[in-house]
């Protein structure tokens, strides 16, 4: 964190290591609606602050003994066999317009944070408190999570902009590019997508409640999340879509049953738009509480 001598955070950062190449982005294409037209975005292949977990098939070692048949000369040669692995994994969350992620969960389907821990070794907890603060005092704060059950937003004063610069009201179903602010949480290269990024992911884009035996899954049956059709209506390969659960007044819930990812777009002055799915319908694009949180499946700087 930065400081400003006197012991006041003034900025804070959030180092992501992985694994992944996150550049290696998906492609998708959306549905042509009132407002949009058609377009591919491309998505970082994880969510942001994803972490790998694997259950090993151990490596083995042994012995392999070759006996020529001519000459009955035998070789004896030594095989490593490298383990297998299965992954599994867990995101981070985050309220609409905030920088800093919060807990994730264990990675099983029960509704568990995952334990963290200090530079010592000591276990530490987020905070949660009831009521609307201020930007600085949310960025001078990094790890309460803060929440309104009156007005739905962690904010004191109603913003629009925090995850696009040139939105300056509330915003319906749409396309317009999406300028990066300081508070965009995503890395260099990525920001947070569109309105109408999630469109395809059903037959004709339109935001209302949709049965998953109709959307543009594989498989209509939840497994932790949904395989999702990318080049149109039951078309081109599927991307795996993770139900990560979400953070409702700081507790985690819906761990492994539902899906919700934010979007930049605003929907009114407590409300944000985002991705939802659970284990029978599916939203392109939800109007849901801003002081929820979410993940965040973010798309590159350049459109198609």
């Amino acid at each position: 964190s930065g400081e400003n001598g006197t012991g006041v955070i003034l900025w804070s950062w959030h180092i992501w290591v992985t694994d992944r190449d996150i550049n290696d982005t998906v492609p998708i294409q959306t549905v042509a609606v009132s407002g949009t037209s058609q377009h591919t975005y491309n998505f970082m292949p994880v969510p942001l602050g994803w972490v790998d977990q694997s259950e090993d098939i151990s490596s083995r070692t042994f012995t392999v003994t070759l006996i020529q048949q001519q000459s009955n000369q035998t070789s004896t040669a030594m095989v490593n066999q490298a383990g297998q692995s299965t992954s599994s994994g867990t995101c981070l969350y985050y309220q609409w317009g905030r920088k800093d992620p919060f807990c994730p969960s264990d990675g099983t389907t029960s509704d568990v944070d995952k334990t963290l821990y200090d530079k010592s070794g000591n276990t530490v907890a987020f905070n949660i408190e009831s009521g609307r603060v201020s930007t600085g005092t949310s960025i001078q704060n990094p790890t309460t999570y803060y929440y309104s059950s009156d007005s739905w937003d962690w904010n004191s004063t109603t913003y629009y902009d925090y995850w696009n610069a040139t939105n300056g009201e509330t915003t319906t179903l749409n396309d317009n590019e999406v300028v990066k602010t300081v508070y965009d949480p995503n890395p260099v290269g990525f920001k947070m997508p569109s309105p109408d990024a999630f469109t395809g992911f059903t037959q004709d884009g339109s935001n209302k409640r949709i049965s998953s035996s109709s959307c543009n899954v594989e498989s209509s049956t939840i497994n932790n999340g949904y395989k999702f059709y990318t080049q149109g209506w039951k078309k081109g390969p599927t991307d795996f879509w993770r139900a990560n659960g979400l953070l409702d007044s700081g507790s985690l819930g819906g761990v492994g049953k539902c899906g919700d990812y934010w979007s930049a777009g605003p929907s009114s002055n407590s409300t944000g738009r985002n991705l939802e799915f659970y284990e029978t319908y599916l939203y392109p694009q939800k109007i849901n509480r801003r002081d929820y949180g979410f993940s965040v499946r973010p798309v590159t700087d350049t459109e198609e």
